[in-house]
């Protein structure tokens, strides 16, 4: 027994919208990546290059006891940043992962998508068919 024209309307209605939800949480997710990408490479180019190529080494006055605590906090520095950076890193792959299972989710309803078409169509199919037996006789002639 088939369903309704009505029942499989209804699914595709629901199909679509939640196609349109998917569509907007990737735009979203693509947006966050992008966004965080920016960051990155700010942090790198603006921080984390000039605190690696900073000189702490100093002469006179700044050498020996300064020197050395200089070099421990750039040390300290560059450790949080590397956490930094690393979480980062970590956090777009973890982006990058939803952005591929959101695509195979929205492919997965586009194939839902189709059969249901498929479905109305053929019930569209059944639909004419069952007109013509209705109708069957000799053609009307146009006066």
């Amino acid at each position: 027994m088939s369903r309704s024209r009505s029942s499989i309307e209804a699914d595709i209605s629901r199909v679509k919208a939640k196609i349109r939800e998917y569509e907007g949480i990737k735009e979203d997710l693509y947006r966050y990546r992008d966004t965080l990408e920016g960051y990155r490479a700010y942090l790198n180019d603006n921080i984390i290059t000039p605190v690696d190529n900073h000189d702490f080494t100093g002469s006179g006055d700044w050498a020996g006891l300064n020197e050395k605590a200089a070099e421990m906090q750039g040390n300290t520095v560059r450790s949080l940043l590397a956490t930094y950076d690393g979480e980062v890193v970590t956090l777009i792959g973890d982006i990058r992962e939803a952005l591929t299972e959101i695509q195979d989710m929205i492919e997965d309803l586009e194939d839902e998508l189709d059969d249901l078409e498929d479905e109305l169509d053929a019930l569209d199919d059944d639909d004419d068919d069952d007109d013509d037996e209705e109708h069957w006789g000799p053609p009307k002639e146009d006066d």
